[in-house]
């Protein structure tokens, strides 16, 4: 049994999702409808809060993460930068069971079936918190099954207007934090290629339309491992008009861009569950 599927760019937030394909689908800026069956999720884990290793969020809807010292920063806004999305089939299901024939044909990304996974290749630009991803994928013939591993390819941005803050680099994304009493902006620009690699060695259910398959980036994660604070208290990283670009310093942030970089790609989980 086989259940079309299109395949939503999401940022968790308070915003409830509707599900399905059709009419009561998502929809987006263009008035597509378009179905979270399959998300890529930047999730919010808060390791204060709980000892669960299960990605959760503020109850307001932000996205936040800490850094080394504790310091909270809220993301705001985060666009990226996406070449492929890779979904593998689980045993015993093969390419057979996925038909190519039933995808409608669409110029500007390339969907196949090899090695027993399902690709969707293309130059796609991710608006990670308004949810949309441009251009639009196609409904997918994903056959019902136990579902264990994704994968997401991020390379540089092509064909974008040079003032797109996305133009030729990879990741970006803005918000705010507070530092030496103040509230303050921030934004990071981050050019790299990557793979993100999600799991679940269990086994993830899912096939009801009003379940989806979730592939989760802990926004927690990106930030854990960067002495930020320490860096603006050294002089390390600098603020400009109360506005800090994240960016490669000086002393202990002299190479916060790969920190980032890697804690990005690293951060990916698969889980599922009914639409929020």
């Amino acid at each position: 049994m086989k259940q079309f599927l299109c395949i939503l760019m999401v940022i968790c937030t308070s915003i409830p999702l509707a599900g399905g394909c059709g009419d009561g689908g998502l929809k987006t800026g263009n008035g597509i409808t378009q179905s979270p069956q399959i998300s890529l999720e930047a999730t919010s884990s808060n390791p204060v809060a709980t000892l669960s290793k299960s990605a959760t969020r503020a109850i307001d809807g932000t996205l936040i993460g800490y850094d080394q010292q504790g310091t909270k920063f809220v993301v705001e806004s985060a666009r990226a930068s996406v070449h492929e999305i890779e979904v593998e089939l689980p045993g015993p299901l093969d390419c057979n069971d996925f038909d190519e024939n039933e995808v409608d044909d669409n110029e500007f990304v390339t969907v196949s079936c090899e090695a027993d996974s399902v690709s969707i290749e293309g130059s796609m630009v991710a608006d990670l918190v308004n949810r949309t991803l441009t251009p639009m994928v196609p409904e997918l013939p994903f056959p019902i099954a136990s579902y264990t591993h994704g994968s997401v390819q991020f390379e540089p941005a092509e064909n974008l207007p040079s003032m797109d803050p996305l133009s030729d680099i990879t990741f970006h994304a803005t918000g705010r934090f507070d530092y030496d009493g103040s509230e303050r902006t921030f934004e990071f620009a981050l050019d790299f290629s990557g793979e993100s690699f999600f799991e679940n060695l269990t086994g993830v259910p899912f096939g009801d339309l009003g379940e989806t398959l979730r592939l989760q980036l802990d926004v927690a994660s990106w930030f854990a491992a960067l002495p930020i604070t320490t860096c603006l208290d050294d002089g390390d990283l600098t603020l400009t008009d109360n506005h800090l670009l994240i960016a490669d310093g000086m002393g202990g942030c002299s190479d916060v861009e790969n920190g980032l970089k890697s804690a990005i790609v690293g951060s990916g989980e698969l889980e599922s569950g009914e639409d929020d």
